[in-house]
């Protein structure tokens, strides 16, 4: 297989994974809601991080620039996926396992899709600058690791979104 159609077969697997990710997200948040009790809560108050970038800044990234930020984020949200899912164990009771399990379904998911994102990385001729290490922080109460655990979600959909695009464009400018 030459290096082009290798490149494009990279790109459409990733993409696949992106909307995989983002299709299974929708019912494991809405778990993670009603396990955690925020069900009575109005979620659009709970303040979260944004993928949102300046249009102009995202139209002027390069490929590379383009894949490194998406490699980068995506490796801090398995980090963070990681500790939200090792968290929910803890504390797990009969009734969440499902939830227990669809998180670690999805970090399953969230790993794979960054050894995607890694090739590509390669292919590009990007160094493997994008290791990256989350600390620990400060002790949190029981209510701030769930809205963490939230964000955490909230924020990988926002990701799997942009993921999309980002490749996409990679993609067509490869052809």
């Amino acid at each position: 297989m030459d290096p082009d159609t290798q490149f494009q077969d990279l790109c459409s697997r990733a993409i696949y994974q992106l909307r995989k990710i983002r299709v299974d997200l929708i019912p494991l948040t809405e778990n993670y809601v009603l396990a955690q009790g925020f069900d009575t809560l109005t979620l659009s108050d709970i303040p979260g991080e944004s993928v949102s970038v300046d249009i102009h800044s995202w139209r002027e990234m390069a490929a590379g620039e383009r894949l490194l930020a998406n490699l980068t984020a995506f490796l801090a949200l398995e980090i963070q996926l990681e500790r939200v899912s090792e968290e929910q164990t803890e504390r797990l009771t009969p009734g969440e396992r499902a939830l227990h399990v669809g998180l670690r379904d999805m970090l399953g998911q969230v790993s794979a899709l960054r050894g995607q994102l890694e090739q590509l990385g390669a292919t590009l001729g990007l160094r493997e600058g994008w290791k990256l290490e989350i600390g620990e922080g400060e002790e949190e109460s029981v209510f701030e690791r769930k809205v963490r655990g939230y964000r955490v979600l909230r924020e990988l959909s926002g990701w799997a979104v942009r993921g999309v695009r980002d490749l996409r464009k990679i993609k067509r400018e490869r052809m």
